[in-house]
């Protein structure tokens, strides 16, 4: 018996992966598999006191059915699972088989989407008990510590009349670095996998929390606006855990911005190097936050890959949706990460409120400019609490609330008066077939190839890819 399981849900999609963590809503693009962070933090801050248990459907590629038998063999107090905007109708299936195994079970739901919309959920899942609204580490330690779950702050609960409590939200957390890291040791790592990786196995962490940026469209907000960083100390002891003691060879930093605070980032840097942690990693960072000397500390750390918010190329479009960069930026922060020898992943976003066909033309002919070793294009999903969310529902621009719909490669689910969603959708799948499906592109990627390993990883980007437009092109014709 395990007292409490942590579950990351099926896919809905058989042919793709979800990513539920740290506010990334949506399918995997290119047949990659993060490891579900948001569960390992939980597992960490509570083994002390419960036994627990992860479990992730969603990178086993199990069938409800089969996490039923997982329920029912480890007969838990408490189930707690997470879930994104696409995927909530369907992730509420983990509390409706729990409910059917054994009634007595506490099943417990976290996530952005709860964070505004928890009660509507709650409303409609009579099987499910809880709603943790925000910070989710605290409010689930205090949860299972409690002998009244019904006044926990940060939730919503229901009660024994079948009523919702609503324990408005919980108090921010102080220090991110109080938490302990990641539970990497229950986790399969064998199971993940990014298409950018140098090494494998691979696990992702961490090393602050919070983003004070103000982009309209993100979700991260939501999580945290104020950073708060962990100790260098306490970084490179996760660091040494997971190369001495589960022998991982690849890390994925989730910071919103690794570099926002300069002098910590070298710090970090500089004692790698001196502790000599054999390790390599990629980060997401602003183009706005990088300089020669930061990204040679970086590489010389084992940083090859940074990932940079792009979103458009058009300096008005930025200006609107809150980025507070501009396309000069953009290009000097890319030219420094290629003069570090650091590859570049560049995010770009299609059907900002204020897009126009000519405008979106220009985020594209700036990728092919820019040259990222890998470009993520995206559509523009007015994700619920976010400031574009609220923006699209006064304007009346939302089409659909069918949440399995707000997804950034499925058919768009708003419409600003400037373009049409099909002229979205239409230039998004052409964006990804003029950059990634031309020799220049094929014949750079094959390039670059240093071994087994990257061949394998550029194959299998490239079939997944083609999945990706695919299942488009089926959500265009339930639209």
């Amino acid at each position: 018996m395990t007292d409490l399981l942590l579950i990351a849900p099926p896919s809905p999609i058989s042919s793709a992966t979800c990513v539920r963590d740290k506010g990334a809503m949506g399918f995997s693009k290119a047949g990659y598999v993060f490891p579900p962070y948001d569960l390992a933090m939980l597992a960490a801050n509570i083994r002390d006191i419960l036994s627990v248990k992860i479990i992730d459907a969603n990178a086993k590629r199990l069938s409800f059915q089969e996490v039923g038998q997982c329920i029912r063999q480890e007969n838990p107090k408490y189930v707690v699972f997470s879930n994104s905007t696409p995927t909530i109708d369907w992730d509420l299936n983990t509390a409706k088989i729990t409910k059917q195994i054994n009634g007595d079970i506490i099943t417990i739901t976290f996530g952005p989407h709860v964070t505004t919309l928890g009660r509507s959920v709650i409303e409609v899942c009579p099987e499910l008990d809880v709603v943790i609204k925000n910070e989710q580490e605290s409010v689930l330690r205090e949860l299972v510590e409690s002998t009244d779950i019904n006044s926990i702050s940060g939730t919503l609960v229901r009660l024994s009349d079948g009523t919702i409590k609503d324990n408005d939200f919980h108090t921010g957390l102080d220090d991110f670095g109080s938490l302990p890291f990641p539970a990497h040791d229950l986790l399969d790592l064998n199971l993940y996998s990014l298409p950018y990786a140098k090494g494998h196995p691979v696990s992702a962490t961490m090393t602050a929390r919070g983003c004070p940026g103000r982009c309209i469209f993100c979700v991260s907000s939501l999580i945290s606006k104020r950073f708060s960083g962990r100790s260098v100390e306490h970084i490179l002891s996760e660091f040494r855990f997971l190369t001495e003691e589960l022998g991982v060879h690849e890390i994925k930093v989730w910071d919103d911005t690794f570099t926002f605070d300069r002098q910590r980032a070298l710090d970090i840097c500089q004692s790698i190097v001196e502790e000599r942690i054999r390790l390599s990693w990629t980060c997401n960072t602003r183009v706005d936050k990088i300089d020669s000397e930061l990204l040679a500390s970086m590489k010389e750390a084992g940083c090859h890959t940074v990932s940079l918010g792009v979103e458009s190329g058009n300096d008005g479009i930025l200006r609107s949706i809150g980025k507070e960069i501009t396309t000069s930026d953009i290009r000097k922060g890319f030219a420094l990460a290629k003069a570090a020898n650091i590859e570049r992943v560049g995010f770009f976003m299609l059907g900002h409120p204020q897009d126009t066909r000519e405008t979106m033309e220009q985020t594209i002919n700036f990728a092919k400019e820019l040259r990222p070793d890998y470009a993520s294009f995206n559509m523009v999903v007015p994700f619920p609490g976010t400031p574009l969310f609220r923006l699209a529902s006064k304007e009346g621009w939302i089409k659909t609330t069918e949440w399995s719909k707000y997804e950034s490669t499925s058919y768009p689910v708003y419409e600003s008066p400037n373009v049409s969603r099909d002229e979205v959708y239409q230039t998004f799948k052409r964006a990804y077939r003029q950059y990634y499906f031309t020799p220049r592109y094929v014949l750079k990627r094959l390039g670059g190839i240093r071994s087994v390993s990257d061949l394998s990883n550029d194959i299998g980007s490239g079939i997944g890819l083609i999945k990706m437009l695919a299942r488009g092109d089926r959500s265009q014709k339930d639209a």
